[in-house]
């Protein structure tokens, strides 16, 4: 009885810890690359399509004469009871004639700061993700080469 009395308030300030807030920097870069705004506006909409694969990504926005696509993106997923939240970014696509420049931005997540956890998806990991997701689109977007979009040429 005497264990339970020591144990249960201890377990009632670990169940109460204060959750940290966590972020990272945001991505940037433009990309040169052969292309009208419209054809570029449709290979980007394109990746962010299959890039996007996950439910709880969305496109939120998109206008094919702002040459402008915004939406939500899951970067990881909580995975352990220290996560308070999914972390999100929201990726930013802007299209001219023959540039194209992807923005990534963290939202901030929360996580316990008494995690025992190693698995706690840190900024740098966060930086990791995004720069994939930048050499992802970049790839994306320079493996087709102007006029060969589908849509574009119907």
């Amino acid at each position: 009885m005497k264990l339970i009395s020591l144990v249960l308030p201890l377990l009632l300030l670990l169940s109460c810890a204060a959750y940290k807030d966590v972020t990272a920097p945001k991505v940037s870069e433009l990309i040169n690359v052969n292309g009208t705004k419209e054809q570029l506006f449709l290979r980007s909409n394109e990746w962010a399509i299959r890039a996007f694969a996950n439910p709880q990504s969305e496109i939120q926005y998109s206008d094919k004469n702002d040459g402008k696509i915004i939406g939500r993106f899951l970067m990881n997923t909580k995975n352990d009871p220290y996560y308070l939240s999914d972390v999100f970014s929201v990726i930013t696509i802007t299209e001219t004639d023959k540039t194209a420049q992807i923005e990534i931005d963290p939202l901030p997540w929360k996580f316990s700061r008494i995690s025992l956890y190693a698995s706690i998806y840190k900024p740098e990991t966060a930086q990791k993700d995004m720069h994939k997701l930048v050499d992802s689109f970049k790839s994306f977007m320079v493996s087709h080469p102007s006029g060969s979009d589908p849509l574009v040429s119907r």
